[in-house]
Formats: structure tokens, C-alpha cells, sequence
């Protein structure tokens, strides 16, 4: 793979900033990335306006749960960043005149992490008033569902009144990840608004999330909003879990430091999953992170392609905690963890991760004839944009360069548009059978991780923001908006 950074002239003084230009950049693949995006987001444009999701086999938009453009929102920092800035201003306007928000019943995470968080992030890189206004209103839509005892939010807010609830059957619980992944965002919101109450909400769930009782440490995947322990479902690093871990270590830089007892829960939390969830496969010594079920001892394989977020937490962590006794071996993880996550890619005929692998039967990973699809996720190369980033060692982009291929060969629709497919299994594109769905992250963040694997590190430097769980970036300076 050849870099074409070397040809590179030096940007002017004025857009350095305090970083040093280290000219890092590979142009070729930037744009390779770059073009691709364009592709799917054409799919979007054409067939889909305004709708949430685009189907880019059947050529058509429909609506989820949001009924506001959900890809148009997540996408908004994506189109600023790789300077499609027509495509970004006609997005732009779409929210002007045609995002309502009235009636409808919404996932709070899901809501927050996606619009809430597109909106500002792009707020802050453009400074588009209307995004700012959006998202104010659509904070204060859903507030309501954090008047609870735990200040954990309900898991649905209908936007007309505020009413809330958990799912039926529940008895009041919600996802652990989804009530304790929102404090970058509405933080961000309180200070660009000047609402402190907002703040105070987002301090009562962390003041929860560290009192409360675990589980020999560990978090599982339901949690009543009234008591604040945990009800049901498996202990695990993957779904209804992950950002869960991934927002204490994100809490602390956001904080700059300040927040001392969000460090000191997320190292215990992360000593806690070494002694009970880190194992090594047979025969090749892959490392992964075991899952357990809830109130029993017994532990096994599965190995959710979400999990594959753990490596960017625990390498930002150990670099950015200087004062950390475990650095060295958060680093190491990290490693072994990014070369799991690519073995899940790079074993498959078609070079694509599947869903969820499971460790086991002496043959390091198998899959499961349920598991064989691919939603264009992309945990894996966050991993390996973060790894590049803090590591500079080339074979993160040579891996990241792999996989881009394979989804071009593999989930490009003709003549516009990327969907998920069925089975990653297949070895040759002719076989390959299409869900018919591209997910809003693959915009908001596969794409966007991808073509910031291959930029200079002055793009979206990870010492000047913090990234949520969607891939929208936050700038930690509470000076950066003056």
C-alpha cells in the first residue's frame, strides 16, 4: 500500500493550532474512503430523503421509530468532515424546514447518541444555529424520562408530553449501557445553553453508577431505574453493556482530569473484567472477553462484534491516565483484543466480521449459521483508528485498508448505495445476499473512522476531543465554542 503523505505540502500556520504538522496522512486512501461515503450517501439522497433509513436494493426510505431523518442527523459531522459541504448544507436545510419533532415514542440512548449527538457535533464544527436550536428542543422533549429515583432515564419518551416508560415486562428496568451512555452529550448541550440542570442530571446517573451494587464488579445487562440494581440478562462487555464501561473512561477525559472517583470506578471495573471475563482461545491464544449469565456461575464463548470497542477504551485510557499503575497492561489488552477482532474479519471467505463469534471447541471461534450476518458495524475500526492514532504502528492501517476492501467488494450496491448483508461466509460477490438496510452508523461512523484511520493526526485530534459512542466528537476545551 503506498502513502502519498510524503508529497504532501504543509497546511498554513494559521490551521495548526498547537499540534506540530506530522504530515501523516495516506491522500490515496482518504479519498478512496472519501468516495465511498459519497456513494452510499447518494442512495440516501436519492431514494430516502428525510426518511430514517435508506434501502438501497429496493431503492426506497422508510421510517423507524424516529420519524426525523435519522441518517440526515448522523450523518451531518461525516459530510462536514470530509468536506461535502453542499451535501452538508442541503442536509442542513432539511432540519430547517422539515425536521418536526411531535408525537413520536422514542429509545432515549438511541435518540441521544444518534440526533442529539449529530446535531451538536455538528453544531460545533459549522456553527449552524439551527442545530444547536434542534437539539435544544429535542433535549427538552425528552427530559422528562429522567425523573426517576436513580435519575437512569426510562428507556422510551413519546416527545409530544414527556410520558415515559420501561418495556412491559421489565418490572421498570433498562439496558445498563442505555441509561449510563448519555453525559458527554447533554453535558455538551448544558454548556452550550448555560442549563445547569442538565449537568445535575448527568452527575445523579454517574453518582449512581458508582454506588451502586455490582455483580463481583461487573455490570449486567438490566437495571431497574427505581433501585438501581440490576435485574436480569447476561455479564457481559457486549450488548446492552459496552458503552457502559466506554463512557467512565470518556466521562474522565471529558471531565480533563478533574473527575477522580469516574478514574478510579473505571479501573476497578476494568481489573475486575481482567479477573473474571479476559480468556485465551485454543489453539492460537486469541484473547477475548468472555460473557456469564446473570445469577449463575457459568460463563462462555460469545464474543459480540460490539465488543470490539473495548480495545479503543482501554488504549485511550492507558495512555491518557498517566497516574495508572495497570498503563502497560490496558495497552497490551488493547493489542491483543484489535488482533481478535481482525482475526474475525480476516478468517471469513469474504474478509467481513459476522455478528457475533463464539470461542470454544478447540477451534479458537466458530459461528453460528444465526450469526453469520454482517450490519456494517463499526467497533473494529474505531479500534483500529484509535490503535493507529496512539500507536502509529502501520499494520492498524494495513488492516483497516483490508477491511474497507471487503466492504466495497462485498456490500456495495450498484448504482448507489451500501447495505448489510446476510453471510459473511460467501466467497465470491455474485453470492451474496443482501438485508436491504444500511444502518445510520454506517455514515456516522464506520466511514467516518475509516477516512480518519488515513488523515493526519490534526484531524479530530484525540487529545482535543472525545468521541461518544455514535462517532460524534465533542471538543473537551469548554473554550472551543466562545
Amino acid at each position: 500500500s503506498s502513502s502519498s503523505s510524503s508529497s504532501s505540502s504543509s497546511p498554513p500556520s494559521d490551521m495548526l493550532g498547537s499540534h506540530p504538522w506530522v504530515g501523516n496522512e495516506d491522500r490515496d486512501k482518504m479519498e478512496a474512503v472519501r468516495k465511498e461515503f459519497l456513494h452510499a450517501w447518494k442512495a440516501y439522497e436519492d431514494y430516502a430523503w428525510g426518511k430514517d433509513v435508506v434501502k438501497p436494493v429496493s431503492r426506497t426510505g422508510h421510517d423507524e421509530q424516529y420519524r426525523m431523518g435519522i441518517t440526515l442527523l448522523d450523518s451531518l459531522d461525516t459530510l462536514w468532515i470530509m468536506g461535502y459541504k453542499q451535501e452538508f448544507k442541503r442536509a442542513t436545510e432539511w432540519v430547517r424546514h422539515s425536521c418536526v419533532l411531535s408525537n413520536q415514542e422514542v429509545s432515549v440512548f438511541e435518540t441521544t447518541i444518534r440526533a442529539l449527538a449529530g446535531l451538536l457535533a455538528a453544531y460545533h464544527l459549522s456553527k449552524e444555529p439551527v442545530l444547536l436550536e434542534k437539539a435544544t428542543e429535542l433535549a427538552l422533549k425528552m427530559e422528562p424520562a429522567f425523573n426517576t429515583p436513580t435519575g437512569f432515564p426510562k428507556s422510551t419518551v413519546r416527545l409530544s408530553d414527556g410520558h415515559a416508560w420501561c418495556p412491559s415486562w421489565s418490572s421498570n428496568s433498562a439496558s445498563f449501557s442505555e441509561v449510563t451512555s448519555l453525559y458527554m452529550e447533554w453535558d455538551y448541550l448544558a454548556r452550550l445553553t448555560k442549563n445547569k440542570r442538565l449537568t445535575e442530571r448527568m452527575d445523579k446517573i454517574i453518582d449512581t453508577m458508582i454506588t451502586m451494587p455490582k455483580i463481583e464488579g461487573l455490570y449486567a445487562q438490566w437495571v431497574s431505574v427505581d433501585t438501581g440494581r440490576f435485574t436480569s440478562g447476561d455479564i457481559t462487555l457486549g450488548s446492552r453493556v459496552d458503552s457502559a464501561y466506554e463512557y467512565l473512561e470518556k466521562i474522565w477525559r471529558w471531565s480533563r482530569g478533574s473527575r477522580e472517583d469516574v478514574l478510579k470506578e473505571y479501573l476497578a471495573r476494568i481489573d475486575d473484567v481482567e479477573t473474571h471475563l479476559i480468556r485465551k482461545s485454543k489453539p492460537s491464544g486469541l484473547t477475548y472477553i468472555q460473557q456469564c449469565q446473570f445469577g449463575k456461575r457459568s460463563c462462555h464463548g460469545q464474543f459480540d462484534h460490539l465488543v470490539c470497542f473495548a480495545p479503543a477504551m482501554l488504549a485511550l485510557g492507558a495512555r491518557d491516565a498517566k497516574n495508572n499503575p495497570k498503563s502497560k497492561r490496558h495497552m497490551e489488552l488493547a493489542e491483543e483484543l484489535t488482533k481478535t477482532c481482525y482475526e474475525a474479519y480476516d478468517r471469513m471467505p469474504s474478509g467481513l466480521a459476522p455478528e457475533i463469534i463464539k470461542f470454544g471447541r478447540g477451534i479458537d471461534f466458530y459461528v453460528e449459521s444465526a450469526d453469520t450476518h454482517n450490519l456494517l458495524r463499526p467497533e473494529t475500526v474505531e479500534s483500529l483508528f484509535v490503535m493507529w492514532r496512539v500507536t502509529h504502528d502501520q499494520k492498524y492501517r494495513d488492516w483497516g485498508w483490508k477491511i474497507f476492501q471487503a466492504f466495497k467488494k462485498y456490500t456495495k450496491v450498484e448504482p448507489k448505495g451500501y447495505s448489510s448483508i446476510n453471510n459473511v461466509k460467501v466467497n465470491d460477490p455474485s453470492l451474496v445476499s443482501w438485508r436491504d438496510h444500511t444502518e445510520s452508523f454506517f455514515f456516522a461512523e464506520t466511514m467516518k473512522y475509516l477516512y480518519l484511520l488515513f488523515a493526519d493526526d490534526s484531524v479530530m485530534h484525540i487529545d482535543e476531543y472525545v468521541f461518544n459512542t455514535e462517532a460524534h466528537a465533542f471538543p473537551i476545551n469548554p473554550r472551543a465554542d466562545e
